[in-house]
């Protein structure tokens, strides 16, 4: 047997383990990606698509769409960004936190357009030349756990065996006076969706009340579920949370021991959410409610700001090893120019 099949087979395994026992974890795309490369390695030590015509050309296709990919969607994903920022500036407001596509696409198009017109200008053996390539490796550096973050969060949005669960929280949003808001009830509908294929499961409608709210959001919520058809002895109101941490922590503490739970919220929200409950030591499996994709964008951006505050000590550690690094090589080259 090919060495390339026990790799593939120990990274599967590997994967495997972390999904099942704690795939709250960026890092959890890492594995996969290695798990994708011994795959891939396997496939091509067969030889069987240079026997299969029909692989050999979906192989070509499958490059030539990778090539695509790099060449076309950095604009793309620009054009994008500049696209889904006027809408939500025209559908949510003028608010700061709506501005974060067109912030995004903004910064994007001067460096990766406007930036390498102007540094052409540059001496390569001048301080300022230097000064671009280490922001281009920050940068860099945020692209790939942009990346990591968003391949693990759609990870996490794929719940395989989830077991019988005994709660599911669903976490609160704004209202609009006393009703719902859309955005709230996609998220209470979808927990409902997933309480009744639990049977003797509870409902924990979790949010507390705004100064600027006539109710609580769980009491709004738990009417909500109950002009859905939930007996209302099924519901356990959670009142107290102003955000998302105190969602979990006090809906925690109202369920029995050991108990199995679920939260649900809006997909550009779980694995955030997630990952402070692990952060609480809360074990819990996340499931998302739909979102229209214009908001959805600017309000994953806004995801993973949060994230990278949440996870600030980390990356400054890694940050400050890289800009160690390339401040060593920065002064050796210089002395030896």
């Amino acid at each position: 047997m090919p060495a390339f099949i026990y790799a593939f087979l120990i990274s599967l395994v590997i994967f495997l383990l972390f999904y099942f026992l704690e795939r709250r974890s960026i890092f959890l795309s890492l594995f996969l990606l290695n798990l994708f490369i011994w795959a891939g390695a396997f496939i091509l030590s067969t030889g069987i698509l240079y026997r299969n015509d029909i692989l050999s050309f979906l192989l070509i296709m499958l490059g030539v769409s990778i090539i695509l990919g790099f060449m076309f969607g950095p604009l793309i994903f620009i054009v994008m960004l500049y696209v889904n920022g006027f809408r939500v500036l025209r559908r949510e407001g003028v608010r700061f936190h709506n501005f974060l596509s067109l912030g995004l696409a903004l910064a994007l198009t001067i460096y990766l357009f406007i930036a390498p017109s102007v540094t052409q200008y540059i001496p390569e053996d001048s301080f300022w030349n230097d000064l671009f390539l280490y922001i281009g490796l920050l940068i860099s550096y945020a692209i790939l756990v942009s990346m990591l973050y968003t391949t693990s969060s759609f990870i996490n949005l794929v719940n395989l065996f989830p077991g019988k669960l005994d709660y599911i929280v669903v976490l609160g949003a704004g209202l609009n006076g006393e009703k719902v808001t859309p955005l709230l009830a996609s998220r209470i509908d979808k927990g409902i969706s997933i309480y009744k294929k639990h049977p003797g499961s509870k409902l924990i409608m979790s949010g507390g009340q705004g100064a600027d709210e006539i109710i609580s959001e769980a009491e709004a919520m738990r009417r909500y579920a109950i002009d859905q058809g939930v007996e209302e002895n099924d519901i356990i109101m959670e009142n107290k949370a102003t955000n998302t941490e105190e969602n979990l922590k006090y809906s925690y503490a109202l369920m029995k021991p050991d108990s199995r739970f679920a939260l649900v919220t809006n997909y550009y929200h779980v694995f955030r959410a997630l990952l402070l409950a692990r952060k609480s030591g809360i074990k819990c499996i996340g499931y998302g409610a739909k979102t229209k994709f214009y908001f959805s964008l600017n309000a994953f951006i806004r995801e993973f700001v949060g994230y990278l505050v949440m996870s600030r000590t980390l990356h400054f550690l890694i940050l400050g090893f890289i800009s160690l690094l390339y401040f060593i090589i920065f002064v050796i080259s210089f002395l030896y120019k």
